[in-house]
């Protein structure tokens, strides 16, 4: 969208320069800020300083030209232009007159249908040294900085999604990593108790006791104790990798007793890294979209962070 350039030098398109020359001394004179002081003046003079030095210069003439046609079209045989569009912008123009605005401020208030969209806050005048050329296509201007907007987001979320994905590779591994090792998890040869007592109680630890074996110490629940005294023969469950205790057995009164191990990281919280296995390894192998995959690696990466470090601690 552009503005009338020979509208505000009250001008035709078949002006000559003379008429262009001889136009701008008579509004400049008019309009001039020595002459008056008003904000109203004060834009309508920038207006035609901002018209006489598009309309003054033959190259910028011809360009300005070009869009003027297109947007206004051609001249009528009684010096009209003949164009709907050109009745809304005049309509545009002289309300922004009324109320002191600049065109630039009412660019969003007309639309190419004439019905109202919504009114900005009056925004302040704009000198023709500091505001671009007014030729440019303020519609077509807006609408390419959203869309360049929107690519720019959309690269950002392009980078973030490759970084959240990396990181999603990550957990998923040594997610994947800790499975493989619980899976193949094995039975030592028996060992001796060489101490078993419980523990105080805490919110953290309710109802546990210690057992110290000879290769290791584990958690177990505080009913067990009893088939545990010192010297008793038990065969401890252990990770091949870690070397973590899982479950610990024990022969009571000729029954073949299973206790799980309390406090490593394949308690309860090992089935819960499992949601987290499946979340990522949807940011990493099901790539939809990268904002997508972002809201989703985001909350993968939170999930792992709470549930490993639970895990871990």
């Amino acid at each position: 969208m552009i503005q009338d350039h020979y509208q505000v030098l009250g001008i035709t398109i078949e002006a000559t320069d003379e008429d262009i020359r001889k136009a701008y001394r008579d509004l400049a004179l008019k309009f001039h800020p020595d002459h008056n002081q008003t904000q109203l003046t004060h834009d309508r003079f920038v207006e035609i300083a901002d018209a006489y030095r598009v309309l003054s210069e033959p190259e910028s003439r011809r360009a300005y030209h070009v869009l003027y046609l297109k947007y206004f079209g051609s001249p009528d045989s009684s010096g009209n232009v003949a164009s709907s569009y050109a009745v809304l912008t005049h309509a545009r123009m002289k309300r922004a007159t009324r109320y002191g605005r600049s065109m630039y401020s009412q660019r969003m208030r007309y639309r190419a249908t004439g019905s109202f969209a919504h009114e900005p806050d009056r925004e302040p005048a704009r000198s023709s040294a500091a505001e671009e050329s007014t030729s440019r296509q303020y519609s077509d201007y807006y609408q390419s900085r959203v869309e360049a907007e929107a690519a720019g987001a959309a690269r950002g979320f392009g980078f973030y999604a490759q970084a959240v994905r990396g990181i999603c590779l990550i957990i998923s591994m040594f997610i994947l990593f800790l499975v493989a090792d619980r899976f193949f998890s094995g039975v030592n040869p028996a060992e001796k108790v060489e101490k078993s007592s419980p523990l105080p109680w805490s919110i953290s630890e309710p109802g546990m006791a210690v057992v110290k074996t000879t290769s290791s110490e584990v958690h177990i629940h505080s009913s067990f104790v009893h088939m545990l005294p010192p010297g008793k023969e038990v065969r401890v469950e252990k990770t091949p990798f870690l070397h973590i205790p899982v479950r610990m057995f024990v022969i009571h009164e000729g029954t073949h007793k299973a206790m799980d191990v309390h406090g490593s990281i394949y308690g309860g919280g090992f089935y819960l890294s499992l949601l987290v296995l499946c979340a990522a390894l949807v940011t990493v192998f099901v790539p939809k979209n990268p904002e997508f995959n972002a809201y989703l690696g985001t909350v993968t990466i939170v999930l792992a962070v709470i549930i490993l470090g639970a895990m871990l601690s």
